[in-house]
């Protein structure tokens, strides 16, 4: 009888201590959700900056943006696909200018599809453009600070460190958020269906299979 109870007495601590392990868990999700400004699946928030401490960029999935085993797309379609939500917010008391950058990326073990394949498509409030990725305007070492912020940033990643730098772009330059507002902008990518190739079985639209694209956004305020 004493053993019966010892046993219950011991069972009653486990599941108390699990019940405290389970609510602090809780408790630390909801947290990040909400400091996560847009969803509870928000992975985390990059900037690259040099002395402003009040951006945040943040994505409504992992830091990198990847594209596996996927077929050419047409304009119309690659529209539809589900996009990369991105939230620039300022809690500054002013209005703060920055740049989104672009960054394709490669590992050594992989084959990767070319920028020139690559369409991405940005909308926002005042924004919905179409472009080829390779037709971006570049961002490299002679952009001077911009660069270095932007290095450093994606270094600094945990998604983003088993990959190498292909190339940057800029999506676009100058832009403001307002003192204590967001911007969000919806960003899609995918692979550019060659019009040229009416059969879909042609050299330039199978040439992609097998092939994998990566790459990360960054918000730069210099």
């Amino acid at each position: 009888m004493e053993n019966k109870k010892k046993n219950k007495t011991f069972s009653l601590i486990i599941y108390s201590v699990f019940l405290v392990v389970c609510l602090t868990i809780l408790g630390i999700t909801v947290s990040y959700a909400f400091v996560g400004i847009t969803s509870s699946n928000n992975y985390g928030s990059y900037t690259a900056k040099a002395s402003i401490e009040c951006i945040d960029l943040a994505y409504n999935e992992s830091g990198v943006i990847t594209l596996n085993d996927q077929y050419p797309l047409k304009d119309p379609d690659g529209l539809k696909l589900q996009p990369v939500v991105v939230t620039i917010r300022n809690t500054c008391s002013n209005a703060v200018t920055f740049d989104l950058a672009f960054t394709s990326l490669i590992k050594t073990d992989k084959q990767y599809i070319n920028d020139n394949q690559i369409k991405i498509n940005v909308q926002s409030a005042n924004t919905n453009t179409t472009r080829m990725v390779s037709s971006l305007s570049p961002l490299n070492s002679s952009s001077g600070n911009a660069y270095t912020y932007l290095t450093n940033d994606l270094r600094n990643r945990t998604t983003v460190k088993d990959y190498a730098i292909r190339s940057s772009y800029y999506i676009f330059k100058g832009t403001s958020v307002n003192a204590n507002s967001t911007n969000t902008y919806s960003i899609r990518i995918w692979i550019d269906y060659y019009e040229g190739d009416t059969t879909q079985t042609g050299q330039k639209n199978n040439d992609t299979q097998g092939k994998s694209y990566a790459a990360a956004i960054s918000a730069i305020v210099a």
